[in-house]
């Protein structure tokens, strides 16, 4: 299936990659080791800080025990808010510093006091699941030791140039036990693309992409 509009669809990838040279992104990522599904449409992200994200769902649907959880880049807290809904969670540690720093915007965000509501706003959706939570306001690398050493799952979506998300992937997959799942938001983006090949194209680890989700289970 030649030139894969990553933005427009909606695939699933199972498979084994296996990566040579430079990855080019958009027509030449999907390599003949991928083994995938071109499924219905979908608006990306448009919608999906309303409803219960893909990644999300591979959890409510394979996990029923009680589960602990990472979530990097709560922002206005609406993916968390949905998770808990969700999802049999048992605590969820919600990483974000709230902060300006170097060149980085989110939303436009210009003036730290429009992130300072931000942060107001996430700790008062948030409020209803005060005893599953634990805010941290922390960048995603001074957090890691104020999380459990062994999680069930980390959901990455903070800074998402390239740079950022292989740290929280080094830092962050260790954390997450055995039959466990990391993975995060925003894979039309080159930078969480690269991020994400090259963390899998030498492992036999099960990964999936699916709408604006990529995420990974553990074996």
């Amino acid at each position: 299936m030649e030139n894969l509009a990553l933005a427009e669809d909606v695939w699933i990838v199972s498979g084994k990659i296996n990566i040579n040279g430079e990855l080019k992104l958009k027509s030449d990522v999907m390599k003949k080791d991928f083994i995938y599904h071109l499924g219905e449409k979908s608006l990306m992200n448009v919608f999906s800080n309303y409803y219960l994200r893909p990644m999300g769902k591979y959890i409510k649907a394979n996990y029923k025990d009680p589960l602990v959880g990472i979530e990097i880049g709560t922002a206005f807290g609406y993916n968390a808010k949905n998770m808990l809904i969700e999802l049999p969670i048992k605590k969820l540690y919600c990483i974000d510093a709230w902060k300006m720093y170097g060149d980085y915007t989110y939303e436009n965000m210009k003036e730290q006091t429009e992130f300072e509501k931000t942060c107001l706003t996430a700790i008062n959706r948030l409020k209803p699941f005060k005893d599953k939570i634990e805010i941290i306001r922390k960048f995603s690398d001074e957090a890691v030791n104020d999380v459990p050493k062994t999680v069930d799952f980390v959901y990455i979506d903070g800074n998402h140039e390239y740079e950022f998300v292989k740290k929280d992937i080094e830092m962050y997959e260790g954390k997450v036990r055995k039959g466990g799942v990391i993975g995060g938001h925003d894979i039309d983006g080159y930078g969480v693309l690269k991020a994400f090949v090259e963390y899998v194209h030498d492992k036999d680890y099960k990964y999936y992409v699916k709408g604006p989700d990529w995420w990974v289970v553990k074996c």
